[in-house]
C-alpha cells in the first residue's frame, strides 16, 4: 500500500480529534507534553524573529505553515503574538484537516487550501513542524524556492535517529526508517541555509507518564538538566534557518 496515501488517510481520520489528542486540557500524556512543549518552541522562536529580524516589517510580514493540519498552531501563533503578522497560511495535504481547520478558525488573517492548491506568492518565514524528514526536505526544495522570500527564514522539526523515542517506543514504526542523526541534519540544512538556532527537546522517560501529576513536575527537570549533555536522546530538534539566497 501506498504509504504517502496511508498518511493522508490517517489524518483524513484524526481531522475532528487532532487537537483534542495533542493540545488539549490538562497535560496528561507524553504526547501532550511533547506537542505543546514543540508548539511553545516555535513561539518562541516566531517572537525572536518579529522582534528582531523581521522587525522592520512589523505587522506586514507574512507566514506559510506547512503540515498545517486543523490549524491549531496558526490561531495560537495569531493569538500569542497579535498584529505580528499581516497574513498566515495553512496548507495540508488532508482535505478534511483544511475543512477542520476553516470550520475552527474566525480570523480572517488566517487562511487554508489544500496543498496542491496554495497561492503562488512569497513569504517571509514557512514553518514545517512535525513531519519532515531528510528526503522531504530535500523533496520540497522546489517548493520552498517557490514560496520563501529572498533571504527568508525556515524553522524546521526534525526527529533523530538515535532518541529515546525512536529507538524504544517507535522503533518499529516504518517512518522511523527516514530518521537520521542530528549530525545529518545539519550538514544538509547546511547546504542552502545558515542555521541560525537549535534546540531539542522532547526526551522519552519510559513509564513515567503513567503518573501524570508526577510526570509534569520531573520531565521539565529533567530535559533541562540532561539537554546539554546529551541532546542526541531527545526526540526532535527544532531548527531555524535563513536563506543564502539574498
Amino acid at each position: 500500500m501506498n504509504y504517502g496515501q496511508d498518511i493522508k488517510r490517517y489524518y483524513n481520520e484524526e481531522s475532528t480529534q487532532y487537537s483534542h489528542k495533542r493540545y488539549e486540557g490538562v497535560t496528561d500524556t507524553y504526547v501532550k507534553y511533547f506537542f505543546k512543549l514543540r508548539l511553545a518552541l516555535v513561539l518562541q522562536f516566531l517572537s525572536d524573529l518579529a522582534s528582531r529580524a523581521l522587525s522592520g516589517r512589523s505587522g506586514r510580514s507574512s507566514l506559510l505553515e506547512v503540515g498545517t493540519a486543523d490549524g491549531v498552531v496558526l490561531r495560537e501563533i495569531v493569538r500569542k503574538l497579535p498584529n505580528k503578522f499581516k497574513q498566515l497560511v495553512g496548507v495540508d495535504i488532508a482535505a478534511k484537516m483544511i475543512g477542520e481547520a476553516r470550520a475552527l478558525t474566525s480570523d480572517k488573517k488566517i487562511s487554508f487550501f489544500e496543498i496542491s492548491q496554495v497561492p503562488a506568492e512569497k513569504f517571509d518565514a514557512i514553518l514545517f513542524v512535525g513531519f519532515m524528514t531528510e528526503a522531504l526536505w530535500q523533496e520540497y526544495q522546489p517548493f520552498i524556492r517557490e514560496h520563501l522570500d529572498s533571504g527568508g527564514y525556515v524553522i524546521i522539526s526534525l526527529a533523530g535517529a538515535g532518541s529515546l523515542h525512536a529507538r524504544f517506543k517507535l522503533a518499529q514504526a516504518p517512518y522511523v526508517a527516514d530518521y537520521r542523526s542530528y549530525g545529518r541534519y545539519r550538514q544538509v540544512l547546511s547546504q542552502d541555509f545558515q542555521i541560525l538556532a537549535e534546540k531539542h527537546y522532547g526526551l522519552f522517560i519510559p513509564k513515567l507518564w503513567a503518573w501524570p501529576a508526577l510526570a509534569r513536575l520531573i520531565q521539565p527537570l529533567v530535559d533541562r538538566f540532561l539537554v546539554p549533555f546529551l541532546p542526541n536522546l531527545f526526540h526532535e530538534c527544532l531548527y531555524l534557518v535563513r536563506s543564502n539566497s539574498r
